[in-house]
């Protein structure tokens, strides 16, 4: 027998009938999305007691995250008001800058930008070199990279010194502040005596 069109006004439903085996199953928790924000918090607040990464680079995430977030909402917004949108590549140049943590929890919360196939490619490209760069920069060779271009910048700063005393002093004040901040660098040398 034909089923029977549904009354004017009254949208059809998803919903199992009562004998289904879909009507026994519990709804499914969609876990899968938020897994890599979880195990990036996880991973990354746990190097950092551990010494592995500095503190101030799982700030830079906490931030960049909000900051993600909150491009990802006034992109809805504009979506919704029919405005001028927020152009893609800024929001994935905010997540290849630390702030796809934030992005996933905006496309999760918001259910934005998760049907174009093309965006999402091209958003989890960001999260890849994101997260290569960063383990590259907190790694021995990273640091080494780090040292090596501290003492190009020392030296250069000592000829300057020699040949331009206040312009070279102010150089290597001005790294040996970047240094003490990103606790990456190893402490510079006293800064210059101040000039007679």
């Amino acid at each position: 027998m034909p089923r029977s069109p549904l009354p004017a006004g009254r949208p059809p439903t998803s919903r199992p009938r009562p004998g289904s085996t879909a009507a026994a199953r519990p709804p499914r928790r969609r876990l899968r999305p938020w897994a890599p924000v979880v195990a990036f918090l996880v991973v990354s607040v746990t190097a950092a007691a551990m010494d592995l990464v500095p503190w101030w680079l799982v700030a830079v995430y906490g931030v960049m995250s909000v900051v993600c977030f909150a491009a990802y909402a006034s992109d809805k917004r504009s979506a919704r008001a029919d405005r001028r949108r927020v152009p893609e590549r800024t929001l994935l140049d905010l997540g290849l800058l630390c702030g796809w943590p934030g992005a996933i929890v905006a496309q999760q919360l918001l259910r934005h930008k998760t049907v174009k196939q093309s965006f999402r490619s091209s958003f989890w490209r960001t999260v890849v070199v994101n997260i290569l760069l960063v383990a590259l920069l907190v790694s021995p060779i990273g640091r080494t990279a780090i040292e090596n271009l501290r003492e190009v910048v020392s030296t250069g700063a000592g000829l300057l010194r020699s040949t331009h005393p206040v312009l070279g002093c102010r150089l290597a004040a001005r790294w040996g502040s970047i240094g003490r901040w990103t606790s990456l660098l190893p402490h510079p040398s006293p800064p210059c005596s101040p000039a007679p």
